[in-house]
């Protein structure tokens, strides 16, 4: 199993300074997302900031064989989908994609096309808006993280966490080995949920936090 950090920044992106000795350019400043390889070669992106641009960027060049990499979220907030309208494999329509979220209350297929309303972005979502206006033309097919996350090579599974509207932590299985992105949680301040998380947290050869 392999990680790859796109983006760990938390709200905004930071461009690197020289003069306020902010080096970023290389690490830390595009916001969340990363890039996850099992043994046996099945892809998942986890969340979708502004690194998924870059992400995007190496995946054109990369022969897919028409096996596009799983996307789930761990919320919808601003910092993890931000990058979604600069993401390149979104606009090859020879792509399809599955999406996965913890859709309730709200649709994540929904929310995403409306952050792309003609008034925001020029090109759409998912569909064509008013007067012609453009749409990603990649396939792409929502999930409930509920009702399970299909996978070939690895078990994924997921806790929430506490954070305001929502997030969850991911766990990877692959035979002995377990990742975990905890995704956004705010500590201390649910004794109930930090234990879930600790049981959750059991076992694991790394785990990422976003705090």
């Amino acid at each position: 199993m392999k990680i790859k950090f796109y983006g760990t920044r938390g709200s905004f992106p930071t461009a690197s300074s020289e003069a306020r000795g902010i080096y970023t350019l290389k690490w830390g400043g595009n916001t969340t997302c990363l890039y996850l390889t099992t043994n046996n070669s099945e892809n998942f992106i986890i969340d979708a900031g502004t690194g998924s641009r870059l992400l995007g960027m190496d995946l054109l060049k990369t022969p897919q064989n028409g096996k596009t990499p799983k996307i789930l979220f761990t919320h919808e907030h601003q910092d993890h989908v931000e990058g979604i309208p600069s993401f390149a494999p979104f606009y090859n329509p020879d792509n399809e994609f599955h999406v996965y979220a913890k859709e309730n209350p709200r649709k994540i297929e929904e929310l995403l096309r409306e952050r792309q309303r003609v008034e925001f972005f020029p090109v759409a979502y998912s569909i064509p808006g008013v007067d012609g206006v453009p749409c990603m033309t990649a396939g792409k097919m929502h999930h409930d993280i509920e009702k399970g996350i299909l996978t070939e090579t690895v078990e994924v599974s997921y806790c929430a966490t506490n954070h305001p509207d929502g997030c969850v932590a991911y766990k990877f299985r692959e035979r002995n080995n377990i990742f975990i992105f905890g995704g956004d949680h705010e500590f201390d301040l649910k004794p109930e949920v930090d234990d879930k998380l600790a049981q959750f947290y059991e076992g694991s050869k790394i785990i990422a936090l976003d705090t």
